[in-house]
């Protein structure tokens, strides 16, 4: 890993970042691309079960209301019917009454009793995409610079430029790092090509050689 410098300083010849020096004419090429955004992955993921346990629960949660709903009633009902037959044997028709005003009550209240899932879903967060500048030498090294966000896109893309255009400026170019959010990246796995000058090299490390 290169020692950390904030500025890259770019001229005709070189671009040199800590103690890295890369010579403008051994680059291959220049690309954007867009890294894998695993944490917002894991995230979605997360949710989604979330949701599929919810919609289980829910779902198992209201067969088995419906089920009580449906014995109270025909409780109510039954009872309702023999109470009536049985108002000559007071006792009889008075217990059986009790019973189906009960088994009314009990069908009522499960009827309004709402269905709540106890679990609380994963915590909403903010996962913004990481995209990085791969600059590929003759020899096959990559270096790798990212950055999050739109913001980071456009910052990648001043500093691709200034790469492009070094040949055209007589002075150096300082690109300073901290001023931008960008960073040196170490490790490359999982990235998948991303907007123009954007090469295929998913998830591709061997490749890379870094």
């Amino acid at each position: 890993m290169a020692k950390f410098s904030s500025n890259i300083e770019i001229d005709k010849n070189s671009i040199c970042y800590g103690n890295e020096i890369l010579k403008i004419s051994n680059i291959s090429r220049t690309w954007i691309f867009r890294f894998q955004n695993k944490e917002k992955k894991a995230h979605d993921i997360e949710k989604l079960k979330y949701e599929e346990a919810k919609k289980r629960y829910e779902s198992m949660e209201q067969w088995n209301k419906n089920s009580w709903i449906k014995r109270y009633t025909i409780a109510c009902i039954i009872t309702g019917i023999f109470s009536i037959y049985l108002l000559e044997t007071t006792l009889w028709g008075l217990l059986l009454s009790a019973i189906s005003a009960i088994c009314g009550f009990l069908a009522v209240k499960k009827y309004r009793k709402d269905i709540k899932y106890d679990k609380a879903p994963p915590e909403e967060k903010e996962f913004p995409n990481k995209f990085g500048l791969g600059i590929e030498m003759n020899s096959g090294y990559v270096a790798i610079f990212a950055a999050e966000g739109e913001k980071g896109v456009h910052a990648l893309k001043k500093l691709q430029n200034d790469i492009k255009d070094a040949d055209a400026h007589n002075a150096k170019t300082i690109f300073n790092m901290n001023e931008y959010n960008v960073k040196v990246e170490g490790d490359v796995e999982g990235i998948v090509n991303f907007g123009d000058d954007s090469v295929n090299v998913n998830q591709n490390k061997e490749q890379l050689d870094i």
